[in-house]
C-alpha cells in the first residue's frame, strides 16, 4: 500500500507524509512506479465510470472521534495521505462519532463529485466481504471533511 500512496502523491493526487519504505525492492519488477501508476489510473477510471452510470454524484458520511490520548505515529504532527476513507452509510459514520471515551466528535455529510472516488466497497469484493462499512476510498486533496 505504501508504494501506491507514494505513486499517488507523485501523480499529484495529494500530499504524503509517511515513513520511508522498508523494502528496498518496493518499486522493482511488476511493482514498478509506472505499473502502479497505470493501476491507479485504471482503478479510478473504472470506479468513476461505474458510479457515473449509476448516480452522477454520491452522498458520503464521515464520523470522527478525538481522544485525549496522543495517536501513535512514526513522526510528530498529523500524517497526510493522498487517500481518505468515508462511508455511504450514515449509521457507520455515527458509530465512529459515538466512540466511547471521546473528548470531542464530529459527524460530516457531503455530496461528492465522482472525480474524487478511488474505489468503493461495491467493486472491490475484498472490501465488501471483510468490511461491512459501505466504505468509499477517496482522493484527499480538497476534501472538505478532512481536518486541516
Amino acid at each position: 500500500m505504501l508504494g501506491h500512496l507514494i505513486v499517488m502523491a507523485e501523480l499529484g493526487f495529494g500530499p504524503l507524509t509517511a515513513r520511508a519504505p522498508r523494502d528496498p525492492e518496493i518499486f522493482t519488477g511488476h511493482r514498478s512506479k509506472p505499473r502502479r501508476a497505470d493501476h491507479i489510473l485504471a482503478r479510478m477510471g473504472f470506479t468513476q465510470a461505474l458510479w457515473r452510470r449509476a448516480h452522477g454524484t454520491v452522498m458520503l458520511y464521515r464520523g470522527m472521534a478525538l481522544h485525549d490520548r496522543p495517536a501513535a505515529t512514526d513522526s510528530p504532527g498529523r500524517r497526510q495521505s493522498p487517500l481518505i476513507s468515508a462511508s455511504f452509510s450514515r449509521e457507520v459514520a455515527e458509530s465512529h462519532f459515538r466512540s466511547p471515551g471521546a473528548a470531542a466528535a464530529a459527524l460530516y455529510r457531503q455530496p461528492l463529485a465522482l472525480e474524487r472516488v478511488f474505489m468503493t466497497f461495491l467493486e472491490t469484493s475484498a472490501m465488501s466481504r471483510q468490511f461491512r462499512e459501505a466504505e468509499a476510498v477517496l482522493l484527499a486533496g480538497g476534501w472538505d471533511f478532512a481536518p486541516q
